[in-house]
């Protein structure tokens, strides 16, 4: 069986069959454009592509600093509530817990798209290292709907263990 180097790129491809049943048969493709040309348009594309990836980080950052804005609000208040009544109301209690929450959720996401406009890998490697090690539930409220797949097969490889 022949190697093939998959990634090697002139210009011209041959075909050839394993048996020698068929000669070998030479493609070039005289439309397309030369070398030149073709190194720009990548390059162009990569831009293009960095640029729309970091946009789109920064966007979602702005939006997680109105999360966390609101969540620092809403922490603040259900503890000021809480220091009011001497720690006495249970269901006071459970809010103050799930806005602690949210508050930690959104710090996590927030450092996490802040890294991820530097390096979209890291900023991920962040975000998912936290919610796998310590915060299992935010999977469902907070990682977006393509990701959870994902993650849960990870719990069962994990649970597994």
């Amino acid at each position: 069986m022949a190697i093939i180097d998959i990634f090697k790129t002139d210009g011209s491809e041959t075909v050839s069959s394993n048996q020698g049943f068929l000669p070998e048969v030479s493609f070039v493709d005289e439309s397309a454009p030369p070398q030149e040309e073709k190194k720009s348009t990548l390059s162009k594309d990569a831009l293009l592509s960095f640029l729309c990836v970091r946009l789109l980080f920064f966007v979602l950052f702005l939006c997680t600093l109105v999360w966390l804005a609101y969540a620092v609000c809403r922490t603040a208040l259900f503890l000021a509530l809480k220091l009011c009544v001497w720690g006495f109301s249970g269901p006071l209690q459970t809010k103050l817990t799930k806005a602690w929450l949210s508050f930690k959720r959104a710090f996590i996401c927030g450092i996490a798209l802040l890294l991820s406009m530097l390096s979209p890998a890291l900023g991920i490697m962040i975000a998912c290292t936290y919610f796998l090690m310590y915060d299992k539930s935010g999977v469902e409220e907070v990682v977006p709907a393509s990701l959870r797949e994902q993650f849960k097969d990870l719990f069962a490889q994990g649970d597994q263990n």
